[in-house]
């Protein structure tokens, strides 16, 4: 049978959120003011972890936003300015990806 605090540290452990909260302190605390501290294994791990536990739920967020919203924006801009908008969605896909790659 499991206790009240074995059950609250499963739901710890199984929270996205937490996790990358606490990698973000975890990572702020320790790099401290000394930057080249971010080279080190735990630090890069914990680095990944708040990508990935923080980011990703912020991007599904922002693909919803995405889908919902820019379509309605998109049809009431003329053909003219449809080219500059694709080329701004791509510049900002390429961002992302190339800033998730930089922390491998």
């Amino acid at each position: 049978m499991e206790t009240k605090i074995q059950i609250f540290l499963r739901r710890i452990r199984q929270s996205t959120l937490i996790i990358g909260v606490f990698s973000l302190f975890w990572f702020l605390y320790r790099t401290g003011t000394k930057p080249s501290r971010i080279v080190y294994p735990c630090q890069r791990a914990a680095a990944s972890n708040c990508y990935a536990f923080l980011l990703y739920p912020a991007f599904a967020f922002i693909v919803n936003f995405v889908k919902t919203e820019v379509p309605r924006a998109y049809n009431k801009i003329s053909h003219s300015q449809k080219a500059p908008f694709f080329i701004l969605i791509i510049m900002f896909s390429l961002t992302i990806i190339s800033s998730g790659l930089a922390i491998y």
